[in-house]
């Protein structure tokens, strides 16, 4: 089984090489926020990996929908494949 951290760092590293630019999301003492936030063009969305098994867990749900309630999109990628897709979306 892949791992988070080796979904996170494929997808970062492609993203990279398509021009976005990403940083590591963390908001001390508000659990839950997404893992990463992508910059493209003038647009921001933010990331949140998980295994194909991974939960999200109740204060990630949360963060997730305030982001969304803003206009903002949030995405959970689970494979590699997801992510190059979602990358390849907004390059293109």
């Amino acid at each position: 089984m892949v791992l988070e951290r080796e979904i996170e760092r494929y997808v970062c590293n492609y993203a990279r090489t398509r021009g976005l630019i990403h940083y590591k999301f963390n908001s001390y003492g508000c659990r839950g926020v997404p893992d990463r936030v992508f910059l493209w063009n003038g647009t921001v969305f933010f990331i949140e990996f998980k295994t194909l098994k991974g939960v999200l867990s109740i204060p990630q749900t949360r963060q997730i929908s305030l982001i969304r309630r803003q206009g903002i999109r949030v995405y959970i990628i689970r494979t590699k494949e997801e992510g190059k897709e979602l990358i390849d979306k907004y390059v293109e």
